[in-house]
Order: C-alpha cells, then structure tokens, then sequence
C-alpha cells in the first residue's frame, strides 16, 4: 500500500498566534469603549429630557395656576369696591372659616423666603432648607349648579355681572346663595388655596385645601433642588402704565395686593448620577448655586403674570 505525502503541510506559528490575539484584544476593546461611549451618551440623554421633561411640566403647572390667582367666579374684581379696608392676609396653615376666606380674597397670594433649616409646613412636613414657598388662592373653573346638593364643609362662591357683592358661604348654607342670573339661582364656585414647596426629600409637593381642610401632600417632580419665587409688584392698582419692582417675601400687605406677576425659578436635577456637574455653578434670584453632586442639573425661569390683576398695559423687564 502506497503512502501519500503531503508537501508544505504545517500549522500557525506561536508568534503568529500572538498576533491574532493581539489584535482581537484589540478590536474587542475598540467595540468596547465606542459601545460604553455611545451607552454614556444614550444615558446623558435620557438625563436631560427627564429634566427637561420635569422642569417644563412644573414650569406649565405654575404658569396656569399663578395665571389663575385671584379667579373668583363671576363678578367684578375691583377687591377694594368689595373690601374698603381689607385685613391682613390670613396665615397659610390657618383654618379657613367663611370670615376668613372674604379675608383672603384681596391676597391671590402670598409667600414665604428661604426656608430655614428643621421648617415644618402646617406643622407637618420638614422642608429643603433655603428653598420658597407659595400659596396660591382662586376658586374652581367649573360651576356648580345650586339644583345639587352642596358639600358642607366647602366654602364656595356665587357672583353674577350685576355688579352686585358676591355670596361666599359654607355648602351647608345653600340658602344664602340667593344671587339670581336667568331669572334662577346663579350657580356657584368651590373656593380653593394651594401651597407648593419642596420637602426635605428634594421632592416638589402641592398640598390644596378643600372641604374645610388640608388634604395629604401630593408629589409631582423628583431631584428638585432649589425653588425660587420673586413677586413683580406693581407701582399702583389698576393704573397703566406701571413700573415693576421685583421683590422677594415677605411683603407688605399692600404688596401683596400689587402683586401681578411671578417669575419663579427651579433647579432640577436627574435621576441618573452618572454624569458629574460638581462646581458648575448657578446664577439666579440674587443668589449663586454651587453644584456638589453628581448628576445632569438644569435651570429653568418663568415670568407668569397674574391675568386677573394684570393691567391694560404693563412691560415686564426679565433683565432685572
């Protein structure tokens, strides 16, 4: 039986081995830092839209409810025609008894500055030590017809355009609201104040007082870390053109009446710590914020005014 020889048969060489190798380590590892590259700039991103999707929620939320301050319901909103001498503001933890809302009315707002350390709200919770607080007072935007029964402990409100004084009483009151419109009761309006503030937890919370009480807290935006307001007082009420001053709380309460716009700022930050602006640092409502954690951080300002004590003509310098 014949052998058959192979000629020129042979395997790799060690040093070729070596090379192969060499280069497979080094492509996995160009594979790798481009794919952990491209992750980190995926994750950066989805950062900044959870903050800009929190900042401009919060930022819409305030805006309407700020623009809304001071609705009433139907009737005219000369608050010095329907209190003369009006009283202090009443506190923002205080029970609201139909005496004190009539109190409340000329003050769609009222607010509190730099929270210092251990503040509890309505002797509840602990709030972020430096943040602002407001209290936003309006009535409902849907009217309740006076064919239905009434919650007893709500305070509401009943106007009508016949210049007349409008009815603010208790829903186990019905008959007080007397005030005709169509040739039947006119309808009325559940009266309603909300404070927002953020809570030690670096949450942004609103707490809305209803049915003769606080309700529970309510969370809307996580990683909040700073809440500013400023209060644009206006020169004079009811006179255009006005000039503005930019005020912090607390005010006077005739400046708490002048009041007609708010501009606010918050500083979020996300969830995702993996990217870091430790030191970047934050210019805004006459104070600097210094970054000292991790994390995608983003300012955001807004001036909203007050559409229901704003005045034919008022021009508002943001550069202030």
């Amino acid at each position: 039986m014949q052998r058959v020889r192979f000629k020129n048969l042979g395997g790799y060489s060690l040093i070729e081995l070596m090379v192969a190798a060499c280069l497979g380590l080094v492509i996995v590892s160009a594979i790798h830092r481009l794919s952990s590259k491209t992750l980190f700039i995926l994750q950066e991103i989805k950062a900044a839209g959870e903050v800009l999707e929190n900042g401009q929620y919060l930022s819409g939320l305030l805006s309407r409810e700020i623009g809304m301050a001071g609705f009433y319901g139907d009737f005219d909103y000369a608050y010095s025609a329907y209190m003369p001498s009006p009283m202090p503001s009443p506190d923002m933890c205080q029970f609201m008894s139909k005496q004190k809302v009539i109190q409340a009315m000329p003050y769609p707002l009222i607010g509190i500055d730099n929270i210092s350390s251990g503040y509890q709200l309505c002797d509840g919770e602990t709030l972020l030590s430096g943040t602002d607080v407001i209290l936003l007072r309006r009535s409902s935007v849907i009217k309740k017809s006076l064919r239905y029964k009434l919650t007893a402990e709500q305070i509401y409100i009943q106007g009508t355009w016949a210049g007349v004084t409008p009815v603010v009483d208790r829903g186990d009151n019905a008959a007080a609201f007397n005030l005709l419109q169509s040739g039947e009761r006119a309808p009325v309006r559940a009266w309603q104040q909300t404070i927002y503030y953020v809570s030690k937890d670096n949450v942004f919370k609103r707490r809305r007082y209803l049915k003769g009480k606080y309700l529970r807290s309510e969370p809307l935006v996580n990683h909040v870390q700073d809440f500013q307001v400023e209060y644009a007082v206006s020169s004079s009420v009811g006179v255009s053109p006005c000039s503005l001053d930019y005020l912090s709380a607390p005010l006077t309460d005739s400046q708490w009446q002048r009041v007609i716009a708010v501009r606010f700022f918050i500083l979020a930050r996300s969830s995702w710590q993996g990217v870091s602006h430790r030191g970047k640092l934050f210019d805004y409502a006459g104070k600097i914020f210094a970054v000292q954690s991790d994390g995608y951080y983003q300012l955001f300002s807004v001036l909203a005014p007050i559409m229901n004590k704003l005045p034919n003509r008022v021009i508002f310098d943001v550069k202030k």
